[in-house]
Order: structure tokens, then C-alpha cells, then sequence
């Protein structure tokens, strides 16, 4: 394996590949050698990445857009089956989430529901179509983007870590199910600082703020970058993971080994 085309001649599909993480991971990929395939709801951003690709990456001059709602399993099922009528991908790597924070006794239940629909049905929908052609083909790496939430909790996401909990624990269930037929099935765990979260989290803070708040949470003082969540997906995507499956990997620069659930719900 070439250091430098870790992913070389393979077929890579990324859900949520519009997404801030999963364009790092799309660009990434391609550089590696990868032929990208995005899928995403947001087709204006979905298709940009493609002809960005296509610019780029020889290996990506044919790169594919799937505009899918994954809240939809007719939606996934034709998704599924247009990618698998040239044959199974090498690599299923999922970036699509939704977070909506909330107290459990606040959250809506439409947020709720939403957030089972794409964070963990879609997953499992996804999974059935796409491991079993990867088995019959001889193998292949699927890497699930969870959240540290999924095994340390955090304060006012309770639906949300409930939804991550679950991707973890079917992507260590599905590991053992698939490991004798060579599919290898991991998990990367992000803390507050990625994408959507941590957009959220900085919104209303000034810059001092927001240097402030990464120093105390984490022992890297600093917001994780989406191009470093990317370089842990290609690590569990190519054959230098080959010998890991059913594994969560925290990317949360130690938050996970931090008390830093600061803010408390105040009792009323």
C-alpha cells in the first residue's frame, strides 16, 4: 500500500458528504485515489462538491451525486440500488446527522424522531443493503461518524446521545456479524468542537470566548478541524486499520477524559 494513495482504485460512498466533515472526508478521500460517490439532501452543495472533485482528482472526473432524504427509506432503498447496480463500494463512510439539543422533558418529539430517523434508522438501513454486497464481493470498510455523547453523555442531549449510543453499539454488533465475510465496521466518537455542534456551541461568543472555552474543555486547547476528523476516517477506511473493526474511537482532543459538563440545568 502506497502511504500516499491509501484508498487508490477504490469506490467510496459518503452519506452526508455535503456537510462540512463529510466534504473534508469526500476531498480527502479523492486525493488518496478514491472514486467519490456523495449522497446528501442538500443536492445544490452536493453537487458543487462533485464538480470540485472532478476538478481536482483524476480519480474522481466521475465523481456521483445522489440527492437523497434519509428520513425516507424508499429514498435509501433507490439510493442504495443505483450505487450497487455497478457492484458493491469498498468503502461506506456515513457523515449525516442531525443534533438537536434538548432536556428531556423539552425536546419535542418530532426533534426526537427526526434524529432516530437519520442518525440511527437511516445507518441501519443503509447497513443491511450495503454490507452484505460488500461480504459478497470480498470485504470492505464501513466507518460510522458518531458522537463522544454515544458513551460519555452530556448535559441537555439526552435524545441526541441516545441516537449516537445506538449507531455505536449497531456498528460493534454488525462488526462481529460481518468480520468473518472481511466487511470491518468502525466508529469515530467527535466532542462538542465538530461542525454543527461546535458551530452551535460558538455562535453567540466572541473570539476571546471561544479561545477561552476550547482551553477548558479539552487537553488540546483548541476546536477540532473538520480536515482532522477526515484523517481519522481514512485511517479506518484504508487497509492501515485492516486488523481493527468494531472499535469507537474518541477525535475529541481528550474531551472525553475531561469533566466538562460545565453548564448544569439549573433546578427549578
Amino acid at each position: 500500500m502506497r502511504y500516499d494513495r491509501m484508498l487508490d482504485g477504490k469506490r467510496a460512498l459518503i452519506t452526508g458528504g455535503a456537510s462540512k466533515v463529510g466534504r473534508a472526508c469526500a476531498t480527502l478521500f479523492a486525493e488518496h485515489g478514491a472514486r467519490i460517490a456523495v449522497a446528501d439532501i442538500d443536492a445544490a452543495r452536493g453537487r458543487e462538491l462533485c464538480r470540485e472533485l472532478a476538478f481536482t482528482s483524476s480519480e474522481s472526473a466521475d465523481a456521483t451525486f445522489y440527492e437523497v432524504d434519509l428520513r425516507e427509506e424508499s429514498e435509501i432503498e433507490r439510493m442504495c440500488g443505483a450505487w450497487l447496480a455497478d457492484g458493491a463500494p469498498d468503502v461506506w463512510l456515513n457523515c449525516a446527522g442531525v443534533y438537536a439539543p434538548g432536556y428531556v422533558d423539552e425536546l419535542p418529539d418530532e426533534a426526537l424522531w427526526e434524529m432516530t430517523q437519520v442518525n440511527l434508522l437511516a445507518a441501519f438501513r443503509i447497513a443491511k443493503r450495503i454490507a452484505p454486497a460488500m461480504a459478497a464481493r470480498g470485504g470492505g470498510a464501513i466507518v460510522q461518524f458518531a458522537s463522544e455523547y454515544a458513551l460519555t453523555g452530556y448535559n441537555g442531549v439526552s435524545g441526541y446521545a441516545a441516537t449516537m449510543g445506538g449507531v455505536c453499539a449497531m456498528t460493534q454488533s454488525l462488526a462481529i456479524e460481518f468480520a468473518p465475510r472481511r466487511v470491518r465496521m468502525n466508529c469515530l466518537l467527535p466532542g462538542l468542537s465538530a461542525s454543527t455542534v461546535g458551530d452551535q456551541q460558538e455562535a453567540n461568543m466572541t473570539e476571546d470566548e471561544r479561545a477561552a472555552f476550547w482551553r477548558k474543555i479539552a487537553p488540546i486547547p483548541r476546536r477540532a478541524r473538520d480536515e482532522e476528523l477526515a484523517d481519522a476516517a481514512l485511517f479506518l477506511a484504508s487497509d492501515m486499520s485492516r486488523y481493527i473493526t468494531g472499535e469507537a474511537i474518541f477525535v475529541s482532543g481528550g474531551q472525553h477524559v475531561v469533566a466538562h459538563n460545565h453548564y448544569f440545568r439549573v433546578a427549578r
